[in-house]
C-alpha cells in the first residue's frame, strides 16, 4: 500500500511505498528533502477543520446556535454603545438644566457611562464564549466519532 502526502515546500502530491515511512527523500518536483510521514494524513491540508455539509446541518451534527450567539453578541455591543451615548447625552443635557449644586451627579454619570458599556460588552462576550465552547465540544466529539467510524479496526 502506498503512502500519499504533499511536499511541504511546493505542495506537489507524492506517493511512496510503505517501506519509506519515516525516511528522508527528495521531492520529485522541487528536489527539497522531505520526511515521509508514517501514514497518509487523515484529513486534507488546511486549517484542520472538516467542511460542513448540508446533511450535517440537517442531522444536527453541526449547530447553527453558535452563529446565532455571535449575532446576539454583536447586537449587545451595538446596544451597549448606544446606551453609553444616550447616557452621556442625557447627562450633558441635564448638566445644563440642573442647578449649580446638583452638577456633580451628572458629571459622574457621564464619566461612568463608558465604563458601564465596557463592562456590559465584556460580560456579554464571556457569556457568549462559554456558550460557544459547549457547542464546539459537541462538534469536536462529532468529528472524533466520524474519525473512529472511518478508521478500520484491527
Amino acid at each position: 500500500m502506498a503512502i500519499r502526502f504533499q511536499c511541504p515546500e511546493c505542495g506537489q502530491s507524492i506517493s511512496v511505498g510503505e517501506h519509506m515511512a519515516g525516511h528522508r527523500g527528495a521531492c520529485p518536483n522541487c528536489r527539497k528533502q522531505v520526511i515521509v510521514p508514517s501514514q497518509a494524513p487523515a484529513r486534507p491540508q488546511g486549517d484542520g477543520r472538516r467542511s460542513s455539509s448540508l446533511s450535517d446541518w440537517l442531522t444536527f451534527r453541526r449547530m447553527v446556535t453558535p452563529k446565532i450567539i455571535q449575532a446576539l453578541f454583536v447586537i449587545c455591543v451595538i446596544l451597549s454603545i448606544l446606551g453609553m451615548v444616550l447616557m452621556i447625552a442625557m447627562s450633558v443635557y441635564d448638566l445644563y438644566k440642573a442647578p449649580r449644586e446638583d452638577k456633580l451627579s451628572f458629571v459622574l454619570m457621564a464619566v461612568a457611562a463608558p465604563f458601564l458599556a465596557a463592562l456590559a460588552i465584556m460580560v456579554a462576550r464571556i457569556y457568549a464564549e462559554v456558550l460557544i465552547v459547549v457547542f464546539r465540544i459537541n462538534e469536536t466529539l462529532s468529528d472524533v466519532l466520524d474519525e473512529l467510524k472511518s478508521t478500520p479496526r484491527q
